[in-house]
């Protein structure tokens, strides 16, 4: 028996209930949903779920699912996707399966590190993968807004959801985020030569992420006499920017490499010590500070927050210069998934 003659082998991968063992994901998520969607949901449990491309014989599934994707004292998985489906052990179904999993495109850290393992444990074949997260649900006699529950599961800048019941759910599962081939386009000029309401659209179709006083920034430089003298020198459009231009602008103002959500006062409610309070950027208060405290309390904080690196003294002779650097997608659009 070969699986994945389709193309796709989906393991996935569900904690055991019972003597200790918990559903950490679902118990967490039980406790952030709002009421009263979460009083009218009965039961939760969650299972993480990998759709590898390529030819795997039942045995060589099984040993992928064993020693790579779970721990089988503690975890149960199926290699024909029935359990991201749903269908869970013992004959029983969720009353309704909601599958989250990422766009074409972005960044898919728990994908990546399968596909080194895969390497590892077959070097002879070359995989792709793809991850998601299957929400199972059984609800009491309310009704569920659908809608909301779908909205609290998943991000749709980076992600989409699939709701799964019925019979046929299996058919329902989230196809693999195949990339389309990127197609060459000549570069065309962008009138920015409009009223607000048309510079915010140029932002919203092209992806720019840019809001309004940014896009007044852009026009008025493009309208600034010196910089079309300048441009008319290397023969460019004299009072519009190249859609390259505009990327290349909204990438150096992105969330990225500004860090603009990190940095915003954000309005933060405690669900649990129900309480309100405003944090004046995240990156200060809860990295930077947090780093120059227990900077007075050792010797070995050498510098920090300098060139996107830190210097920690390693010995009386040798300093160690740690420097981290991430490029994920999509970068300038979504802080978590892609800075």
């Amino acid at each position: 028996m070969v699986l994945g003659k389709s193309g796709i082998l989906r393991i996935d991968v569900l904690p055991i209930l019972g003597s200790g063992l918990v559903d950490s994901r679902a118990n967490a998520l039980m406790k952030a949903l709002p009421d009263p969607l979460g009083s009218r949901i009965t039961a939760m449990r969650t299972s993480l779920g990998y759709s590898i491309k390529g030819e795997y014989s039942e045995g060589e599934a099984k040993q992928l699912a064993t020693d790579l994707f779970s721990d089988p004292i503690i975890e149960l998985y199926s290699i024909d996707g029935t359990i991201g489906a749903g269908h869970l052990p013992n004959g029983e179904d969720s009353d309704l399966t909601i599958q989250v999993g990422y766009k074409p495109g972005v960044t898919d850290n728990r994908a990546m590190a399968a596909e080194d393992g895969l390497r590892t444990i077959f070097p002879e074949k070359y995989s792709r993968v793809a991850s998601t997260i299957s929400y199972h649900f059984w609800f009491g006699k309310d009704n569920v807004e659908l809608d909301e529950l779908v909205d609290c599961l998943h991000n749709p800048i980076l992600e989409e959801a699939s709701v799964l019941d019925g019979r046929d759910r299996l058919t329902k599962l989230i196809p693999f985020p195949n990339v389309k081939q990127q197609e060459y386009t000549k570069p065309k000029s962008i009138d920015l030569n409009v009223d607000d309401e048309t510079l915010m659209k140029i932002s919203s179709e092209g992806l720019l992420a840019l809001n309004l006083v940014e896009m007044r920034a852009i026009q008025s430089h493009y309208r600034d006499q010196d910089t079309q003298r300048i441009r008319s020198q290397y023969n460019l459009p004299t009072k519009t920017p190249t859609d390259v231009e505009l990327e290349c602008l909204a990438q150096t103002w992105s969330e990225h490499c500004s860090h603009k959500i990190f940095s915003a006062k954000i309005n933060h409610s405690d669900v649990e010590e129900e309480t309100r309070y405003t944090i004046d950027s995240l990156f200060k208060t809860h990295i930077v500070a947090p780093t120059k405290d227990i900077s007075k309390k050792v010797d070995w904080l050498l510098s920090v927050f300098h060139d996107n690196s830190g210097v920690i003294a390693w010995t009386d002779d040798w300093s160690l210069c740690m420097k981290a650097e991430t490029h994920n997608s999509p970068s300038a659009l979504d802080p978590f998934g892609g800075a």
